[in-house]
């Protein structure tokens, strides 16, 4: 059989797919992030605001250093809404746990189990420090000017 007379149909009785139940089959969105308290995505959240505060704080003296701000904090907000929908599509059945439970309990990663401070500090490292360097450096410019 020549390649242009294969249909859908005949590729699908075939492989014995019956092709109404794919139609009406109804597919739900897997769990990204179902270990992980949301409480951590404000973390997340509050971080990356603060790394964006302090430079506005110490850092804009004109308007060009205004615009860059200004398109960091659009990188930033793009940055954080992807994420924000693919939360919002998830199931409303899931239960996250608490963050005193993800402290407590951990989560299994594929390297093993860590515990939920080693979790926490993993997952906070970034955001944190560059937050951290962003505040000294802002503070040495100030003081430097």
């Amino acid at each position: 059989m020549r390649h242009e007379k294969i249909s859908a149909k005949d590729r699908c009785q075939d492989a014995n797919i019956d092709i109404l139940s794919l139609k009406t089959q109804h597919f739900q969105s897997a769990p990204s992030t179902p270990d992980i308290p949301s409480s951590v995505g404000v973390m997340i959240v509050a971080s990356y605001i603060m790394l964006l505060g302090s430079f506005a704080v110490t850092m804009v003296g004109s308007r060009s250093t205004a615009l860059a701000l200004s398109i960091c904090f659009f990188f930033l907000g793009m940055y954080l809404l992807i994420p924000a929908i693919f939360l919002r599509i998830e199931s409303r059945q899931l239960r996250r746990p608490s963050l005193s439970s993800f402290l407590e309990i951990g989560m299994q990663t594929y390297a093993g189990h860590m515990s939920g401070k080693d979790a926490l500090a993993q997952i906070l490292v970034v955001p944190v420090l560059l937050t951290g360097a962003a505040i000294v450096m802002g503070i040495m410019a100030i003081k430097v000017l």
